[in-house]
């Protein structure tokens, strides 16, 4: 099974939701007919009249003008009325206002309304006809209306219709667009809500006896979303929720469906150390959506996590068959943050999600941005009174219309579509075939919510297994009659008319194990898979043995069979042969992270990293992998195991093989086979390693199209059939170097990389862009890299930059400069150092805590008082650091652009024992800042309980206070400080207003810039902007798999951040543009090594746009609004336009002058981004354009006059960028 990225929630809307206070609707207003019928059906649209036998209305769509546009033509009949009705049902409450706008010509008259329906979907009737004035020639209207309810009940939805009275009118349309704007008091619409009753008992958290006793009639909320497409998560792994209250706590109820139950891990430590990956279910909440959310964890052994507040928490959990159950109380008293009381009736906004371990990849809602939006939280209100399980319909209406939708596939699939699905996997036989279209007359006759969902859960496990591929295979024998007989995964299987055997390997490993005649010379051979030729064990006797015809006996005590050239071998009596097959080369037992092919571009160099791991119960030894390249491809300079440092031998990231060895290929003309062989515990079973393979291709043109083949051996016995990577050359990388804007290539650094291949790999990130080098320097990486300095000056020759990273100097204590400048200073001054909590932590002593923990080394040792250093030893301290800087990092790096700070400390850190600062001083200071009255006890112990969220934030305003000081010392030498801490930090960000150069955000960190993260992205903006006092940020990409786990099945773990699943290096061309034209100023790649796959090619790409404007990425404001479009919209459009801006006529190329100066105009910058597989054709209307604006497509043609409507075509996943400049009228 491939798993996807398992985070999913409940509260996350789908892409089509009413989140947004104003929105365009798709009503199908560029008419067409429906492609499903040959009759004149249209689509979206029905039609409705009197008086038909009479003279029945025509209607026909007229031919599509020159800009895309089609035409609606209605023909009344002469007596009667004639109803234009749109079939699209818009969510909408009393209050909401609909605009709908378009062009429209003909004689009578015509009126616009609206139908309402309730909650129930009931017709609740029209409302009264609105005019539309009408004329022989085409004219544009705007209507504008509010939506009401109907006498006795709440609407809900609605669709729009026109009516045209009788008398033979004719009656023309085009242009439609309908817009929404949602009444601010109508919150709940688009948003999930939940009634959160009283519930009958306090629950015992017993969850066996609760379960009966307590919510077996609590309404139950169902249907969470994958976070990474915003999909139902399906049927089989689904989650649901109840909550209630006893009017002291919430309770929060959690079901999780999982059904590989018997791999659902949970944390050892139940969360002492801080929260870690499990299989969890994770709870925020909050009293405004623009405040600090509470967040709670707990997971199916009960364990709990609670972020920054010290509540009397309560957890339990159950595991059942194929689900567990959690269950979390949290007091009422102390639920929301800002010390905000729980009040009934009144909204309220949370999200539950679900980490799901089992499944594979994990990522927290730190790294999924989505679960932390608080935009599109859902809603609880608490009620006093009992909510009873009615509610469920309204509560899950979302999820049980997908039921609907795929009840309704379900019921169409006949024997012929479930053989063009399966036919790939070969596992569809009659007996599926019969027990499928059993649930599709099953789906005709039933109309239950329950059914169906049990429906399609059946449905789902029998697609699971269909998709556990088989594989055809035939058993060739040179003397057959010596085998008396043979085994396929423990199956007997005899041979046919001809000797031969016929069977099927499952994906995955297979073993092949028979019995012969001792002594007997055998000649096997799987056909068309020579590379399992004489790969086998033998032994004389299984008699102790009986688990000898299974996949995972170790069989590591028979003797490897003696071959000839020919593969033949004598059998001592008994043999066995592991075969491993992956359907594909992102199969259950892959190599490569989830890809469907690889990319290089032209005369460049790549990477490409495999795992290494043992699919067995056991070790593989004598490891060795093969890979079959044709010429013009071949693996650069590679480390061998005598060539790597000692201590660098076992490291796991980058295994360096023992010996590498190359030889022709004789299956393949023209191609070269290259042999890495492994030392021992290179693939285990209880871990995983990585190789970085390095790839150099020369001489082969762009659009050339190749395979590389590979296969994995081991043991004597275990082979994998050969698997096949389509290769594609992308054309040369050509990327282009921008002024301001910074690529910065970061953590390039891996060990076991040859220097020869390392300089390659730096000189094709300065082709892609990459303008700055973020080298480590000082403490612990100083001589991480034996090159640094020689890369440090070749950096600095070829006009990069590159600033030096301080090692967490000085906001992490002075620890790595004990006898800096700031160290003495503190150690002579009173009052400068810190107080830890309670006296804990000593100067010079780490406590055994920090001994545990790597980041606890520097944090706390050698620590000052923030207080004191901002106050009385402000001066004092900036002349300590700025010494430091100097004589420490600049002396390590002296041509560093400036200084890298990073800070990801905060109070309260889980895994932190020692708080600091406690003093006197600080104490005084939190009281002002937290506003406490001066009879309030602030003992240490007492913070901690009573005001651990407060302190939390005064901590973090003094250190972004402390940053502000740094950065000053760092100006005195001339030098920039570049800031990082993660994005959510706004308390840190307030503290460091106006006072440092350039915040670096890990933002978006992990997780890709894409259309669902572009909402994130502009929001975090704007707080960053607002409360650092900065225009240009440099953000910070994680470069897919650019880590490494190397735990057991990590190689199964990779975050590769795409919406299905699977590397996407054209999408880098986006994510670049999209990263600039959000924060301006930049961003870092963390883990350039990991480039792969093409990706230096699209980054490239995109830079070279950034380039060629960078001005308006630089300083340019969006403005999404000077674009209209019924067919893309934000976030797919992203506007840039700057004003003042010395322009040239593109039909003279000068620049327009008037009394002897440059007449100044203004640009702006369409970027239209398309994420689907298909190109997509869109038109748009650029808005509040001059008299002289000229418009051009990126790298395309010319400059053409009057842009105003554009019919354009995005190339699949790719944009596109128009350009489009405003000139003085002349």
């Amino acid at each position: 099974m491939i798993h996807s990225i398992t985070k999913f929630v409940f509260a996350v809307l789908a892409a089509t939701s009413f989140s947004i206070p104003s929105t365009g609707v798709d009503i199908k207003s560029n008419f067409a007919y429906w492609a499903r019928t040959n009759t004149k059906i249209i689509e979206g649209w029905g039609l409705a009249a009197a008086g038909q036998k009479d003279a029945p209305t025509e209607i026909k769509i007229l031919p599509r003008n020159e800009k895309g546009f089609s035409t609606l033509y209605l023909k009344n009949h002469p007596k009667g009325n004639s109803f234009l009705i749109s079939h699209t049902r818009i969510p909408a409450t009393a209050g909401d206002e609909l605009i709908l706008t378009g062009e429209i010509k003909g004689g009578g008259k015509a009126f616009f309304t609206y139908c309402r329906y309730d909650i129930n979907k009931r017709n609740c009737g029209y409302v009264k006809n609105i005019p539309i004035p009408l004329s022989d020639e085409f004219k544009s209207f705007e209507i504008k209306l509010k939506i009401e309810d109907p006498p006795k009940d709440k609407t809900r939805m609605i669709n729009i219709a026109f009516t045209l009275e009788g008398g033979s009118r004719e009656l023309y349309l085009k242009n439609l667009k309908l817009d929404t704007k949602r009444n601010t008091e109508n919150e709940s619409l688009g948003f999930r809500t939940y009634p959160a009753g009283r519930l009958a008992s306090t629950p015992t958290m017993d969850i066996e006896a609760d379960l009966k006793n307590i919510w077996k009639d609590i309404p139950a909320g169902q249907g969470f979303y994958l976070l990474r497409n915003s999909e139902f998560e399906d049927a089989s792994r689904q989650t649901s929720i109840k909550m209630g209250h006893d009017g002291k706590r919430l309770y929060l109820f959690t079901r999780c469906d999982e059904p590989e139950i018997e791999k659902l891990i949970s944390d050892p430590t139940s969360y002492r150390d801080g929260l870690k990956a499990d299989d969890q279910v994770e709870f925020a909440i909050t009293h405004d959506r623009k405040a600090f959310q509470r967040y709670f964890v707990s997971n199916s052994a009960g364990a709990i996590f609670q972020l920054r507040s010290s509540l009397n928490v309560k957890a339990s959990g159950l595991k059942g068959k194929d689900h567990f159950y959690t269950c979390l109380s949290i007091p009422l008293d102390g639920l929301l943050p800002d010390q905000k009381r729980v009040e009934f009736g009144k909204p309220y906004y949370f999200n539950v999600g679900r980490s799901r371990y089992a499944g594979g990849a994990v990522i927290h809602s730190s790294y999924e941005k989505g679960f932390s939006d608080k935009e599109k939280f859902a809603i609880i209100r608490f009620s006093e009174k009992a909510i009873d399980s009615g509610y469920e319909k309204e509560i899950n209406e979302p999820y049980y219309s997908h039921i609907k939708l795929n009840i309704d596939k379900i019921r169409k699939e006949t024997p012929e579509c479930l053989k063009k699905l399966y036919g790939e996997y070969g596992t569809l036989d009659n007996d599926k075939i019969t027990q499928i279209m059993s649930l599709v007359e099953k789906s005709k006759k039933t109309e239950s919510i329950s059914e169906m969902l049990e429906i399609c859960h059946q449905r789902q496990d029998i697609d699971s297994t269909l998709k556990r591929a088989v594989k055809k295979v035939r058993f060739t024998f040179g003397r057959n009659n010596e085998i008396i007989s043979f085994h396929v995964n423990g199956a007997p299987v005899s041979p046919g008319a001809d000797g031969s055997i016929s069977c099927e390997l499952a994906e995955g490993v297979n073993n092949i194990a028979f019995q012969s005649k001792p002594g007997a010379k055998i000649n096997i051979k799987l056909e068309n898979h020579p590379e399992t030729n004489g790969r086998w064990r033998t032994v004389r006797d299984v008699e102790n043995t009986p688990g000898w015809k299974n996949a995972n006996f170790n069989d590591e005590k028979w003797k490897i069979a003696e071959t000839d050239r020919d593969g033949k071998f004598v059998c001592d009596g008994y043999a066995r042969q592991l075969i491993l097959w992956n359907r594909t080369i992102h199969g259950p037992h892959r190599i490569l992270s989830l890809t469907k092919g690889w990319n290089i571009s032209e005369n460049s160099i790549d990477s490409m990293r495999f795992a290494n791991y043992s699919p067995l119960e056991f070790e593989l030894k004598g490891y060795t992998i093969e890979f079959s390249m044709p010429s013009g491809l071949k693996p650069g300079k590679m480390f061998t195991i005598d060539e790597t440092p000692e201590i660098n031998r076992k490291y796991n990231p980058n295994r360096p093989p023992l010996k590498i060895s190359a030889e022709d290929d004789p299956s393949r003309n023209g191609y070269k086979k290259y042999i890495f062989e492994f030392e021992d515990e290179t693939a285990t079973n209880s871990g995983t390693t990585y190789t970085f393979l390095p790839l150099e291709l020369e001489g082969v043109k762009a659009e050339s199209e190749f395979n590389v083949y590979y296969a994995r051996k081991g043991n004597g016995n275990f082979t994998e059939l050969v698997q096949i990577i389509p290769f594609k050359v992308l054309p040369p990388v050509n990327g282009r170097r921008t002024k301001v804007v910074k690529f910065i290539d970061e953590a390039l650094t891996l060990k076991n990389i040859s220097p020869e291949f390392y300089e390659k790999l730096f000189s094709q990130h300065v082709k892609c862009g990459l303008n700055m080098w973020k080298w480590c320097s000082g403490g612990s990486n100083t001589a991480q890299n034996a090159t640094a300095a020689q890369e440090v000056a070749r950096t600095y020759q070829a006009g990069a930059e590159s600033p030096a990273s301080t090692a967490l100097y000085p906001i992490w204590g002075c620890d790595n400069l004990g006898n800096g400048a700031l160290a003495t200073y503190i150690l002579s001054t009173p009052g400068a150092k810190a107080r830890f909590f309670n006296d804990k932590g000593q100067w010079d002593k780490l406590s055994d805590e920090k001994i545990k923990k790597w980041k606890n080394i520097s944090k706390f040792n050698r620590m000052y008082c923030p207080a004191f250093m901002l106050t009385e030893g402000r001066r004092e301290f900036i002349t300590a650091v700025k010494n430091d800087f100097r004589d420490y990092w600049l002396n390590t790096n002296p041509f560093a652009d400036g200084f890298y700070l990073n800070w990801e400390n905060h109070a309260w850190d889980e895994l932190i024992q020692d708080d600091y600062c406690f003093c006197d001083r600080c104490k005084k200071t939190f009281r002002k800042f937290a506003s406490i009255a001066e009879n309030i006890d602030l003992s240490d112990d007492n913070i901690k309980k009573n005001y651990k969220n407060e302190w939390y934030k005064f901590r973090t305003n003094l250190d972004g206070q402390i940053l502000g000081l740094v950065s000053i010392a760092a100006r005195k030498l001339g030098k920039h400080c570049y800031i990082y801490t993660q994005t959510g930090q706004m308390d840190y960000w307030k503290g460091t207003f106006d006072g440092i150069d350039i915040p670096s955000p890990g933002l978006p960190g992990n997780g890709a810039p894409d259309s669902r993260m572009q909402q994130y992205l502009d929001s975090s903006m704007r707080q960053l902007r607002d409360n650092t006092g900065v225009d240009l940020i440099i953000g910070q990409h994680m470069v897919p798999t650019w880590g490494a786990n190397t735990s057991k099945g990590g190689y199964l773990k990779d975050s590769i951040e795409s919406k299905n699943g699977f590397l996407d290096p054209a999408s880098f061309k986006a994510r670049t543009v999209r990263m600039i034209a959000s924060l301006h100023g930049g961003f870092s790649w963390w883990g350039t090594y990991a480039f792969n796959n093409g990706i230096h090619y699209y980054i490239g790409e995109g830079v070279r746009l950034v380039h060629d404007f960078e001005p308006l990425f630089l300083y340019g404001l969006r403005d999404e609004t000077l674009v209209a479009s019924k067919d893309i919209a934000y976030p797919n459009l992203l506007v840039l336009k700057r004003n003042g801006v010395p322009l040239k006529n593109p039909e003279t190329n000068q620049h327009i002058v008037k009394n002897g100066r440059i007449v100044l105009g203004s640009e702006r910058l369409v970027l239209l981004f398309n994420e689907s597989e298909n190109a997509q054709n869109v038109e748009i209307e650029n808005l509040k354009l001059s008299g002289n604006s000229w418009g051009k497509i990126w790298e395309r043609g010319k400059y053409v006059k009057n842009p105003s409507k554009m019919t354009l075509t995005i190339p699949p996943n790719d944009l596109l960028a128009l350009n489009i400049i405003e000139l003085p009228e002349k």
